[in-house]
């Protein structure tokens, strides 16, 4: 498909396929030329034939290959989880205290004692296990600083090799 690629005074230049130059008087074109027109040229005989090719649009995407779709439908997700996360991490309320003047029955209350002693055992258990979680950190990044300190003195050129003892001197 060739290009308008030049307007003249009296001349179209026109760059076809092969890249070469063609001149056109106005006089062979049935369309007001316009830089950067596509066109089709046929030689007739003696006469050049210019026809304008009408620039044909892609047909529309489907909706969800548009970017704006993506967009809201990303922008929808994050909202949601957002505010669903936001919905669990509210602390409820706890329940209306009890008023000694209501009457308890002992097996709701040896219930709360026992939640309250498993949660305390469960606390006491969580704080132990960070402990030693950081006492294990610790005692591998040691180490690894005495792995390092190894290779770094097997590696160094200054450092002499160990002389060794003759027993038989």
């Amino acid at each position: 498909m060739a290009k308008i690629i030049k307007l003249e005074e009296t001349e179209v230049v026109i760059a076809s396929k092969d890249h070469s130059a063609i001149r056109v008087a106005y006089d062979a074109l049935d369309f007001k030329p316009k830089l950067g027109d596509h066109v089709e040229i046929y030689h007739d005989d003696d006469q050049v034939i210019v026809l304008k090719v009408e620039a044909t649009k892609a047909p529309a995407k489907p909706f969800y290959q548009q970017m704006w779709f993506w967009l809201v439908l990303l922008v929808l997700v994050g909202l949601i989880t957002y505010l669903a996360g936001k919905g669990l991490s509210e602390q409820v309320p706890a329940t209306e205290p009890v008023v000694e003047s209501q009457v308890e029955s002992p097996q709701v209350s040896s219930q709360l004692e026992a939640s309250t002693e498993t949660n305390e055992k469960l606390a006491q258990l969580i704080t132990s296990l960070q402990e030693e979680i950081a006492n294990l950190k610790l005692k591998v990044e040691e180490l690894k600083n005495k792995l390092e300190e190894q290779q770094n003195q097997s590696t160094d050129p200054t450092q002499k090799p160990a002389e060794t003892t003759d027993a038989s001197q």
